[in-house]
């Protein structure tokens, strides 16, 4: 089949078809409107079978032929999956909010609290509840057509740094890995939505530090103003894990779980919130430990920017907190009586 056969007989199709020849791809509309990424893509060159795949912030059934020349793949959208996923974000927040005020109220127990084998299972069990906490966030995040334009302002950049690398410092070290952080940006106001770049560099600090060494993690972030582009840099001394594992969401089998692993949408969904900023996502893997840089576009105008206003979305929990439940210590995690986060 050739890309004009293919055009002929799927311009008009309903679901998305993709024919891929050599290196070059062909999509007809309905696959174009899904605006696949480049790692999507890579995804499904190694599909070599039927099976269920999840694309562009939904799940759909692919089917794969042969055809002269090439391989052409058909995708059927999975309406009750994806809708179920987002259903389950809602759920899953109801039943936390429960879950949260019963193990702050059994905090308050003065008896419980001097019982250092009570206060290690409450440890654990809260730190759990945020871990399930972290991954409603991150469904709610991909499943949305696209949450990162709302509340866009114009956000004083060094302040942000300023105060996010010391929430994620304070914590580093309590939890024993060195931390550092350099800027050279003195002034600079960008439009942006200031918690999803937040959100942005805590999944990469995650995902650093769960496969950080038990003993001397480190940790560096940087900066920089680079001409047109904002450049932050985010480096560790650790293995980490594959690019094209990082960039696979929900890769995390249960017949072969990696300890310590979530639903593997962390990536993924740290590579939407920079294309949402216009900005891109590389990782650069090495023996000596992983780094990745965001680099995003300075833009001075934006007509729908506004002044920038404090915003929390998560009222007595902190977002360091919660996006680094996967890799922070139990310790780190005994309930506050008082319902508000240590």
């Amino acid at each position: 089949m050739d890309v004009k056969q293919f055009q002929t007989t799927f311009q008009r199709f309903a679901s998305p078809a993709l024919l891929l020849e050599g290196e070059d791809w062909t999509l007809n509309p309905a696959a174009q409107a899904l605006d696949l990424s480049p790692a999507d893509l890579d995804r499904l060159k190694d599909w070599t079978e039927d099976d269920m795949v999840w694309l562009a912030r939904r799940f759909f059934h692919i089917s794969v032929g042969q055809v002269d020349g090439g391989r052409l793949y058909l995708l059927q959208p999975d309406v009750f999956l994806s809708s179920a996923a987002e259903n389950l974000s809602s759920q899953l927040r109801e039943r936390l909010n429960m879950a949260f005020g019963a193990v702050s109220s059994l905090s308050g127990s003065a008896a419980l609290r001097c019982d250092l084998r009570a206060r290690r299972d409450l440890s654990v069990l809260n730190r759990e509840l945020y871990r399930v906490f972290r991954m409603a966030i991150q469904l709610e995040q991909f499943i949305t057509p696209n949450p990162f334009v709302e509340r866009v302002s114009q956000v004083d950049i060094p302040q942000w740094f300023q105060h996010l690398s010391g929430e994620l410092g304070e914590l580093c070290r309590k939890a024993g890995v060195t931390f550092t952080a350099e800027s050279d940006v003195d002034e600079l106001t960008l439009p942006a939505n200031r918690r999803q770049l937040s959100c942005l560099v805590l999944t990469l600090a995650s995902n650093a530090l769960k496969s950080a060494p038990e003993e001397g993690a480190r940790l560096a972030l940087t900066m920089r103003r680079q001409q047109d582009q904002l450049v932050l840099t985010l480096s560790d001394n650790a293995g980490g894990f594959p690019p094209d594992y990082l960039s696979d969401p929900l890769w995390n089998a249960p017949e072969r779980p990696i300890p310590r692993r979530g639903l593997g949408l962390g990536l993924p969904t740290a590579q939407r919130i920079a294309a949402a900023h216009r900005g891109t996502l590389m990782v650069f893997p090495s023996q000596e430990g992983t780094r990745v840089a965001v680099s995003i576009p300075l833009r001075q105008e934006d007509h729908l920017a506004q002044p920038e206003l404090p915003i929390d979305d998560t009222p007595g929990f902190s977002m360091a907190k919660i996006l680094l439940s996967d890799a922070l210590p139990d310790t780190l995690y005994f309930p506050d009586p008082d319902g508000d986060d240590p």
